[in-house]
């Protein structure tokens, strides 16, 4: 393996929280197509708050009935075993990032949250963990499941992997690999073919 670190995203990569964003953009008097982070960054701080206590209502909603995606126990013991470093970069909260772990025993000893760096697709977060690891960018693999992850990892020049149960309804040729279930990242990681 060529990777001493691989970053997870959290919501959509390791456990699907069933967020219903049809209603969170309503909530936000937003378009269903529109980026939640560009109404976020238009926004005054009085206003700002305001749409992240709608957020984190949803987000709470969506860590208390979320499920784990089939596959990453598997691999996190993998990595683990290896000795590969692992972190989370996540546009949700500390607070609901953190309670979602511990509910699902996901031991991931570093987390970067949007209260912690700018969000995706801004590659701070990537940049931070690099740095925290000491991690050179060509030995990261960020793994997500959405344009944001992707646009992020092309920003910081790290490659990504993404997670895609379905066909993507956006542009995903940026991605260094695409899978559909962690046992095929898994065999990518470890050249392992079962």
């Amino acid at each position: 393996m060529n990777y001493k670190t691989i970053i997870f995203d959290m919501d959509g990569t390791l456990v699907d929280s069933k967020i219903d964003y049809t209603s969170l953009h309503a909530a936000l008097n937003l378009d269903p197509s529109a980026s939640i982070v560009n109404h976020l960054n238009s926004l005054n701080e009085k206003d700002k708050q305001a749409a992240h206590d709608i957020i984190h209502h949803f987000e709470t909603t969506g860590y208390k009935q979320s499920v784990i995606i089939d596959g990453v126990k598997n691999l996190l013991n993998a990595l683990e075993k290896n000795n590969i470093n692992v972190a989370i970069f996540t546009l949700n909260s500390r607070v609901t990032a953190e309670k979602t772990l511990k509910m699902h025993d996901l031991k991931i000893p570093f987390i970067i949250t949007r209260d912690d760096a700018q969000p995706k697709p801004n590659p701070e977060g990537l940049f931070k963990i690099c740095d925290y690891y000491s991690t050179p960018l060509d030995q990261a693999l960020y793994v997500g499941d959405y344009i944001y992850d992707l646009q992020a990892g092309l920003n910081a020049n790290i490659k990504t992997a993404l997670y895609a149960p379905t066909a993507p309804d956006f542009d995903h040729t940026s991605a260094y690999i695409k899978f559909n279930h962690f046992d095929e990242l898994y065999s990518y990681l470890f050249n392992f073919k079962k």
